[in-house]
């Protein structure tokens, strides 16, 4: 699965055949990101898509030294899982 980052829709995203999977987000300040709805579509519910999108935007931030907050639930709980919550 290819990963892009589309910085000026503030996304990642992941073409599926003719759907595609993302993360959005919107920065709050200099140094804070907040990561808001993750969608996949159903047909790719259950396989990992969510969890490799949000890993990339995780290490997206980290590598930018960008604080991270999550109104996204899915977001919640993946941070939670990595222990970063």
């Amino acid at each position: 699965m290819n990963i892009q980052h589309q910085i000026d829709q503030q996304q990642f995203v992941a073409q599926l055949d003719e759907h595609i999977a993302k993360v959005t987000y919107q920065f709050v300040g200099d140094k804070l990101v907040d990561f808001n709805p993750t969608f996949v579509p159903d047909a790719f519910r259950g396989h990992g898509v969510a969890a490799k999108l949000v890993d990339a935007a995780i290490t997206w931030a980290d590598d930018n030294e960008l604080a991270i907050q999550a109104s996204c639930s899915y977001v919640q709980l993946r941070l939670k899982r990595l222990k970063r919550m």
